[in-house]
């Protein structure tokens, strides 16, 4: 007995269900991409809002330590006046109004700022991750007035040195010192001795010369500090009003 198989015949797709396959597939990467953009979008703004947040605190630290570099900058400024007004009594004998105020110069309160969020932002591509163009720029703005008052405060740890210098080489501390302890100041101010190791004209001009340049490069100094002080407020201001971030 003969037995026929019969083929099975199965219908081909259409177009449509090759469209809606399409779409389908479609679809599924389409949102798989959304998602995947929305959850990077998101990782960027909790950065960017960190950093922000961090540059404020930095901010805050640099204004607090500009105010106390200058108020120390003010403190000492009055004794160049004195200086300079008595300077010709060095060599006459010993004058404690004018070794005070020559010693209360010596050294200067330093500013260091604050940069560990600027360098953060540096390492991590520059400002890119900063999008809001205000507080990228102020950023910018304030990173320039930083390293102005940066090559400012070489120039002036610079020329400190060599008026220190200097003046270690003139004055004669050692005798000065054992006056104080046996006869007084009252006394010593009375007798004729100026306690100088060195007293020629020439030696004395490059002194004064060199007080004044240093008290030159101390108001430029303090002058890069004012302006870092408002553009430090003024930052502050400008991140906290473009990321809604209160006081």
């Amino acid at each position: 007995m003969e037995v026929h198989h019969h083929a099975h015949h199965h219908g081909k797709k259409n177009w449509k269900a090759y469209f809606w396959e399409f779409l389908m597939l479609f679809l599924a990467v389409f949102c798989g991409s959304m998602a995947e953009y929305q959850l990077e979008h998101k990782i960027e703004s909790d950065r960017e809002y960190a950093y922000i947040k961090s540059m404020i605190e930095d901010l805050q630290q640099d204004t607090a330590k500009l105010r106390l570099s200058m108020a120390a900058f003010d403190t000492q400024d009055p004794h160049f006046d004195t200086i300079f007004n008595r300077f010709d009594l060095l060599t006459k004998g010993y004058d404690h109004q004018l070794r005070n105020s020559l010693a209360l110069i010596i050294g200067y309160r330093d500013f260091f700022l604050t940069d560990k969020t600027l360098q953060q932002l540096k390492n991590a591509g520059g400002l890119r991750l900063i999008r809001n163009k205000k507080a990228a720029d102020g950023i910018t703005l304030y990173d320039t007035r930083l390293k102005e008052h940066e090559k400012t405060q070489t120039n002036l740890e610079e020329i400190f040195m060599k008026f220190y210098d200097l003046h270690q080489d003139i004055h004669d501390n050692l005798h000065a010192d054992k006056d104080k302890t046996a006869i007084g100041i009252a006394a010593m101010e009375a007798g004729n001795k100026n306690y100088l190791l060195r007293s020629d004209a020439a030696t004395l001009g490059q002194y004064y010369n060199k007080i004044k340049v240093y008290r030159s490069i101390r108001k430029r100094a303090y002058a890069r500090m004012q302006t870092l002080q408002q553009e430090a407020v003024s930052l502050m201001q400008l991140l906290r009003e473009a990321y809604k971030l209160q006081s």
